[in-house]
């Protein structure tokens, strides 16, 4: 599978980065890290497994209006043309989607059924995705899955039946570099990964 680009370019990382950092992304404890060291992380991992640009810059944001599992928002709904401005339409789309995301269910639909189901968390809504949302928005979750198990040997044991998962049942979900990714992980010894300085280069 691969991810489609989107229509409308985006700003590029750096002054995304710098936006975040406005924020007080670098402020924020994120397991090992800043929120703005992990946003940089995931966006890194995205870039090795798609490129720059697309998908890398939504990972950048991912967690921009909170998710299910990290309360901290850094903006809201009011915010939304904000981001649109910044990301385009269809990133910030995802963006969005990801934030309201209710993950527990999405990922007993993909063990139940072979393929990811949608329900807004805030809501309770269930709803039916645009055909070119599903694979970008779970390869976002497993961005983030791979970058805190990477980081934290407690994480990476508590989520290993997750990744085992990702890199067997949701063959069919994931992209080849996103199932790759996750393959080094559950290969890596129980040794976290020491937590770059926010705003840090991405890794050649």
């Amino acid at each position: 599978m691969t991810v489609a680009q989107p229509a409308s370019a985006p700003l590029p990382a750096a002054l995304l980065m710098r936006f975040l950092e406005r924020r007080g992304a670098g402020s924020v404890p994120h397991l090992r890290n800043t929120l703005l060291g992990h946003l940089r992380a995931v966006h890194d991992l995205l870039v090795e497994w798609h490129g720059p640009g697309g998908l890398a810059t939504a990972g950048l944001l991912h967690s921009f209006y909170g998710s299910d599992r990290l309360h901290h928002a850094l903006g809201g709904a009011a915010e939304r043309p904000v981001l649109r401005q910044l990301l385009g339409p269809e990133l910030e789309q995802l963006v969005w989607l990801y934030g309201a995301c209710d993950f527990a269910w999405l990922q007993a639909a993909v063990a139940r059924e072979g393929r990811p189901a949608y329900r807004d968390r805030h809501t309770g809504e269930v709803r039916d995705l645009p055909a070119a949302v599903p694979l970008p928005l779970c390869e976002l979750m497993v961005a983030n899955e791979v970058d805190l198990a990477t980081r934290s040997p407690s994480y990476r044991e508590k989520r290993l039946g997750l990744l085992e998962d990702f890199a067997s049942r949701w063959r069919d979900v994931l992209s080849a570099p996103a199932i790759a990714g996750v393959g080094r992980v559950l290969a890596a010894p129980d040794a976290a990964v020491p937590a770059p300085a926010p705003g840090a280069p991405a890794a050649p």
